[in-house]
């Protein structure tokens, strides 16, 4: 059997714990920081400016919130992940709330099962896990995921907000081998990942909602939120 790359034993790491997030219930106070219950702000303020349209993915989709909030306001709409707990429970959370959407688990490098099916590609906190050898692949397959037209929006933390996160993350017991693959990332992290191929629309200063566990309320931690366009 090949061994793995430093990328992908990493990558594994981070996978394997997430794995054992997802299916320990107990953790983290029964869900992630990430796992608001609800979408981000910019994900609504999408759906109210209508940005978002046609067939829709959802990469690093988690537990579902952002997919079945699109599925409630009428869009057809696809969650993929990485981790199968996580989908598990998307998928039960969106039977329970009597919302149809379709679920699978799947690597966001890899999308060779989907070529050319998205206009909207929604990225809410997965582009900042991935290295940049994993960006350029992830910029490459959803380019062929995606219809001519279509368009990628990344919410993904900034070097500010990373700073932020991998300390409450420690604090509350996350190994330093997952915090450590937050990639500070720079408006020009993202040029390089998607510049080949894509059209660059906007990159702006945005926040993350999160709220750890023991805290009573959310945080809204910096970020930046760009906007691709597939030529």
């Amino acid at each position: 059997m090949a061994a793995m790359s430093e990328s992908e034993a990493g990558e594994s790491e981070v996978i394997g714990y997430n794995k054992q997030m997802y299916g320990d219930p107990k953790k983290f106070a029964k869900r992630a920081p990430w796992d608001m219950g609800e979408p981000q702000p910019e994900v609504v303020d999408l759906v109210r400016s209508r940005a978002i349209r046609g067939e829709v993915l959802d990469i690093g989709c988690g537990t579902g919130e952002i997919v079945i909030y699109l599925a409630s306001e009428g869009f057809s709409v696809t969650g993929l992940d990485a981790v199968p707990e996580a989908i598990q429970q998307a998928k039960e959370r969106a039977a329970e709330r009597g919302v149809t959407a379709t679920f699978a688990v799947a690597d966001a490098t890899d999308l060779s099962a989907y070529a050319d099916r998205f206009d909207t590609v929604v990225d809410s906190g997965l582009f900042h896990v991935l290295d940049a050898e994993q960006r350029r692949k992830y910029a490459t397959t959803l380019h062929a995921a995606c219809r001519p037209g279509g368009r990628v929006f990344v919410l993904a933390f900034s070097a500010e907000g990373r700073e932020v996160v991998k300390a409450r993350m420690a604090a509350i017991g996350v190994p330093q081998q997952v915090t450590s693959r937050m990639s500070p990332l720079a408006p020009d992290d993202l040029r390089a990942a998607f510049g080949p191929l894509w059209e660059e629309e906007s990159i702006r200063d945005s926040a993350i909602r999160v709220r750890f566990p023991g805290d009573a309320s959310t945080s809204d931690l910096p970020a930046m939120f760009a906007v691709f366009r597939r030529p």
